[in-house]
């Protein structure tokens, strides 16, 4: 299982980093990558853990299950980025 937190993203780079890419509220091609192309953040985070994945035990993503989920809400005491 992966926790997969795409606004963390733009909270540590709002400069590079789109909102509505981070937030699903994209309605256009924000990334390009490898003939591969992202509206939202959260599905390129999932592609590069299955990526990652495939690299790590060489069998080329064959049987591979990904759960995405969330082991936690967040938390830090007046932290806008909880918001």
């Amino acid at each position: 299982m992966i926790n997969v937190y795409p606004y963390y993203g733009y909270v540590g780079d709002p400069a590079t980093v789109e909102l509505d890419y981070a937030i699903f509220r994209s309605n256009r091609t924000a990334v390009r990558d490898c003939g591969l192309e992202y509206s939202n953040m959260f599905d390129a985070m999932v592609d590069a853990f299955y990526s990652a994945m495939e690299k790590a035990d060489g069998s080329g993503g064959d049987g591979e299950w990904v759960a995405v989920g969330r082991g936690r809400e967040p938390y830090h005491r007046g932290d806008c980025r909880d918001l």
